[in-house]
């Protein structure tokens, strides 16, 4: 009994001590070089042109995002020409941008809705507005991406519209998808709402992210619009970010801890004997 009681502490301090020692010894599991946003231009627009001399002013407005931050911004603009006729112009833009965190850490995430829209009851020019975006970033390593989202304008030649959504790198085009690509052509007028989406590996370089939605026409009683929605990722091959790094324990401590573990459990054998 006594021999196997000695075996069975034996082979527990043996097996403690490497469980132990690579628990403690395990290095961290490396995480992907963070993408880097080189340059991002972002911008909503409107513009709708005098009337008449004396008659209402022109507008003509632009607002852009200043660094790489969110973007929330709308232009809404309506002119009075008299006798109950308007013209109006907006533009809306929700953007962001940037690495994860987390569990989420190896993954680059890009969103983006645009919208425009005008109404020209009486105007001796172009109303037109438009939404815009566009990053170029930088990939480290190889990475999978996916983009998917929706674009819509009318199928009519009654007023220019238009949207895209275009992903280009060192070889080109990688994805584009645009109003040409699902217009059916019929001019009816009908809103024609299309989604759209891929998947693929991005090789290791520079690549620029854009799209864009505008409207534009002479005098149209009709509202015109055209917007888009999109989602973006790229994520690298890794797990989570590590835990926090155990605090180093002196030489020789890791071997008594398993020689501990394993004295418990050569008590517990003990009493089991004993009463079996």
């Amino acid at each position: 009994m006594t021999s196997r009681i000695r075996a069975l502490a034996s082979s527990i301090a043996v097996a403690g001590g490497v469980a132990l020692g690579s628990l403690l010894a395990a290095p961290p599991q490396a995480l992907a070089d963070p993408v880097v946003v080189g340059s991002q231009t972002r911008s909503v627009h409107v513009a709708i042109p005098a009337v008449g001399e004396g008659g209402a002013a022109a507008i003509d407005e632009t607002l852009t995002a200043p660094d790489n931050n969110a973007f929330t911004q709308t232009l809404d603009r309506t002119q009075d020409v008299g006798a109950g006729v308007t013209n109006s112009a907006f533009a809306s833009q929700d953007s962001s941008f940037g690495n994860g965190s987390g569990a989420n850490a190896n993954t680059f995430t890009a969103r983006a809705t645009g919208n425009t829209s005008y109404v020209a009851g009486g105007t001796p020019g172009i109303v037109m507005s438009d939404s815009n975006f566009a990053i170029t970033f930088s990939l480290a390593e190889s990475r999978d991406y996916s983009v998917s989202g929706t674009g819509f304008a009318p199928d009519t030649s009654s007023g220019a519209s238009n949207w895209s959504v275009i992903l280009s790198g060192p070889g080109g085009t990688v994805q584009s998808f645009t109003k040409a690509d699902f217009n059916p052509n019929n001019n009816d007028g009908a809103v024609i709402t299309s989604p759209f989406s891929a998947t693929g590996t991005l090789d290791a370089g520079d690549y620029t992210l854009s799209a864009l939605s505008g409207v534009s026409g002479g005098t149209n009683a009709t509202e015109i619009a055209a917007g888009f929605d999109l989602t973006f990722t790229a994520t690298a091959a890794g797990g989570p970010p590590p835990p926090p790094t155990a605090i180093p324990l002196p030489p020789g401590v890791v071997p008594g801890l398993a020689m501990l573990a394993g004295l418990a459990l050569v008590g517990q054998a003990k009493r089991r004997l004993r009463t079996a």
